[in-house]
Parts: C-alpha cells; structure tokens; sequence
C-alpha cells in the first residue's frame, strides 16, 4: 500500500471518529498521519478544528490551519474554518483577507463565504454590507433551515441599523 493512500484511508478512519466523539481516537489518528506525512493539508485542518472547537487552544488551532493552507490550498473547509477563528477573535481585518482568497474556490460554498462577509460587516457595524452579503447567501443556499438563519441575520442588521440611526439622532438634535 502507497503512503498517499494509507494516509488517505487514516484520514478516513480519523474523521469518521471525530464525527462521532472519540475525539482522543480522532486526535491520535490525526497525529499519527502527521507524523508519517507532515504536509498532509487535510489532517492540518482537522487538527485545527479540533485545537479550536473542543480544546479553545486558538494558537495552535491557527498554526495548523496555516500549515493546511500552505500544504492543500485548495482544500475549501480549511478557509471557512480558518475564517471561523479569526471571527471569534476579532480579527476582522485577517478575516476579510481569507474570505477574499476562500471566494476565488471553484468547490468551496460560496452561500457560506458570503454568510461569513456579512458577518465581518455586521462586526464592523456597516449593516447595509452585512445585508447585501447575508442576501447573497440566502440566493446561494438550498438548505431551509440556513436560509432561516440568514433571514434572521438580515432582520437583526435592520434592527441594529435602525436602532444605531435613532441613537444617533436623538444625540445630534439640540
């Protein structure tokens, strides 16, 4: 058995157990391709997600999700969940870069590319973008329970929006 596909079926085995919790077996397996083949992008993004996600470990979540990026540039989850992270940590203008480089993917989902602008946006307090980009992925997406989601983003910008307008009038009148 070649290395590329032994380190493809681990990959397998480590995805499959993260999917269902075993995150120690997941971690292991995730190390143990690393260590046969330390530019495995894929296996980069997974020890990412999960220094993120179940151990808050941001700076070696991000380290991994570099390596990723340098190792398997066209890999699509790496960029939205690189985007995730520097989302949460507000590190917007970061975010606008990756997004930037994550929209030219042909097999990335471009619904939650504009999902995450419009996040950026609203985080900046600009509602108007943040509303065109959350329309852009209500016309992108086919998944009804997202799209209520995005409905409700765009709901919450007006009300945001609205809310900052009256602030800011009442404060300028004498």
């Amino acid at each position: 058995m070649d290395t590329i596909s032994y380190v493809e079926e681990l990959f397998l085995e480590a995805d499959r157990a993260l999917d269902e919790g075993n995150l120690a077996e997941g971690k292991r397996l995730l190390e143990d391709i690393l260590r046969e083949e330390p530019s495995f992008g894929k296996a980069h993004n997974h020890m990412g997600w999960l220094y993120k996600n179940r151990f808050s470990d941001f700076a070696t979540a991000e380290r991994h999700y570099k390596l990723a990026l340098k190792f398997d540039p066209s890999f699509p989850h790496t960029y939205l969940n690189y985007a995730y992270l520097l989302r949460d940590t507000g590190r917007l203008d970061e975010l606008e870069n990756i997004l930037n480089k994550a929209l030219v993917l042909d097999s990335i989902n471009k619904s939650m590319v504009y999902d995450e602008y419009g996040s950026l946006y609203e985080l900046r307090g600009e509602y108007r973008k943040a509303i065109k980009f959350y329309r852009k992925a209500i016309a992108l997406s086919l998944n009804d329970k997202n799209i209520s989601e995005l409905k409700a983003h765009v709901k919450r910008c007006k009300e945001k929006g609205g809310f900052f307008l009256r602030v800011t009038s009442f404060l300028i009148k004498p």
